[in-house]
């Protein structure tokens, strides 16, 4: 008799994983993340998760929900769901002003021009989708604005623009505080549009954001914000009124950069008597700014807490704020060159800079007093090694993605020769490495010691300890040792292997490296 295999149905359980997926997106405060991890689980499914997801686009009531929906519609490559979208947009009659608004606003965002035929009436009924959508951002206070700038830095500069005129229709006072935000974006055009429809919104607030703005401003945008001001002033608005003087900063902290090339910086402002605001940035030396975060109207007792659970006293060090803002207009400045706008929460933050000019330049820190020629000697090149026993150089053993890589390697080798020093073995095996990993990241690797010497400066650490960090930085640019026999990475490296064969020895199992490209950037 022939045999017949059967094959296990897993449809049904995939169905369910489906509808389990998509019910998640009615949680309360689902957050981005989450929303971008559903996508990518539904993406992989493809068209049997496309479907269940229109058909609920045509049952769904509430805006919220809906939005969500037509979001993920995104993570799809089979676009026929654009139809379907256009389709629901027109027919449906059930839907609140709310839920038709959300519909337009995405068509809106996926490039249909819902200003013309057939879309024009659903317009007009709903007056405008920002008319509806930006309240409810508003009333989701500071995550709100957040929302918004997530949306706003996805569109073209044109569409930019156009969005800040509709916002000046809004008729919401608290749309004011997007303008707040606005007149720190990086597209001049798009700030100057910002400062232009200021002057068309009847408040006395829209004056004081002005003012505000004039204390930085320069060139055709001060021209602008000035004119902005006399057109307030022609609608019978008082624009002598000065804003309130800004508070002093409470703190402001810095990192050294780690083995990953990131560093983190805090500061802390005073808003009033007994509230303060707080931002959080990490910053990466290649590729500018990569993450912002804070709170806004903390107690002092609420801000020692931050301080605590995020080890901002053991991990950071004081700093001025205006060696601060250099970091920050260097961050700027990269991230701009790679093609990147900030992250979303910092333009929202970055009041806390608030009289101090943020403009995005290079920071490459000067050392008048250190002169190479008479310090860089064999034996403050053979102390280098000496620096891994100071706190600031904490940060080079991590167990990051090159760490990884260093582990297969090592695994590959075998433990035997680092177990039983085989000189020989040890010898090839850094010449290789720094040859392979360590040399094409050169120039990062000499400009963090830099950035490092140039931290302690600022910290008044030891003199001694600093000359000895720029030592290190000089004769590795200049090439005076070879790479493997330098005292400052041949301690660093054997010490990085040490670290992996203990965690090894403790049964730490390493995750295969990856072999592409990542956020870590290289192998220093």
């Amino acid at each position: 008799m022939e045999q017949r295999h059967r094959k296990i149905d897993t449809s049904l359980r995939e169905r369910h994983n489906i509808l389990s997926l998509l019910e998640r997106l009615r949680k309360e405060n689902i957050t981005v993340d989450e929303m971008e991890e559903i996508g990518a689980r539904l993406q992989k499914a493809g068209r049997r998760a496309l479907s269940p997801l229109v058909r609920r686009l045509w049952r769904e009531k509430n805006g919220d929900i809906i939005s969500r929906y037509t979001y993920l519609l995104d993570f799809f490559e089979d676009d026929s769901w654009l139809d379907q979208l256009i389709k629901i947009t027109l027919t449906r009659k059930d839907l609140e002003e709310e839920g038709k608004s959300v519909l337009l606003s995405a068509l809106e965002g996926y490039g249909v021009d819902v200003s013309a035929p057939p879309f024009a009436r659903l317009l007009d009924e709903v007056g405008g989708p920002l008319q509806l959508i930006v309240p409810r951002l508003l009333d989701k206070g500071e995550r709100g604005l957040v929302m918004f700038m997530e949306d706003f830095v996805s569109y073209t500069p044109d569409a930019q623009r156009a969005l800040v005129r509709e916002l000046a229709q809004v008729d919401d006072p608290r749309v004011l505080d997007i303008f707040a935000v606005l007149l720190g974006f990086d597209e001049p055009e798009t700030q100057r549009e910002a400062v232009e429809m200021l002057g068309r919104i009847r408040a006395p607030r829209a004056v004081t954001l002005l003012k505000s703005y004039l204390g930085t401003a320069s060139g055709e945008l001060r021209g602008a914000a000035e004119r902005s001001l006399r057109r307030l002033s022609f609608l019978g608005l008082d624009i002598t009124v000065e804003p309130e003087p800004l508070l002093a900063f409470c703190a402001t902290y810095a990192s050294p950069p780690d083995a990953s090339g990131i560093s983190c910086l805090f500061v802390a402002r005073w808003t009033g008597p007994d509230r303060l605001d707080t931002l959080f940035l990490e910053l990466h030396e290649t590729t500018g700014m990569r993450e912002a975060w804070g709170w806004s109207g903390v107690t002092p007792e609420e801000y020692r807490k931050i301080v605590t659970d995020n080890n901002v006293d053991d991990s950071l060090v004081q700093v001025e704020p205006a060696y601060l803002v250099a970091l920050v207009c260097d961050a700027m400045h990269r991230s701009f060159g790679n093609g990147f706008y900030m992250p979303p929460e910092f333009y929202v933050r970055q009041r806390l800079f608030a009289g101090l000019e943020l403009v995005p330049a290079p920071y490459e820190p000067a050392f008048a007093d250190f002169a190479p020629e008479a310090s860089v000697t064999p034996q403050r090149i053979a102390e280098g090694m000496e620096l891994f026993g100071d706190y600031f150089f904490d940060g080079w053993f991590i167990f990051n993605e090159q760490v990884r890589l260093l582990s297969g390697e090592l695994e590959r080798l075998g433990d035997e020769p680092f177990a039983g020093r085989d000189g020989a073995v040890v010898e090839q095996f850094l010449e290789e490495w720094c040859r392979d990993q360590v040399a094409p990241q050169l120039e990062q690797l000499v400009r963090r010691l830099r950035l490092t010497a140039a931290l302690m400066d600022e910290a008044e650490r030891d003199r001694q300890l600093i000359e000895l960090t720029l030592v290190a930085a000089h004769s590795i640019a200049q090439g005076m040792v070879p790479l493997h026999r330098h005292p400052f990475l041949r301690r660093w490296l054997l010490e990085l292997i040490d670290m992996v064969r203990d965690a090894r020895a403790e049964g730490y199992e390493f995750p295969p490296p990856r072999r592409e490209a990542d956020d870590d950037g290289g192998w220093v």
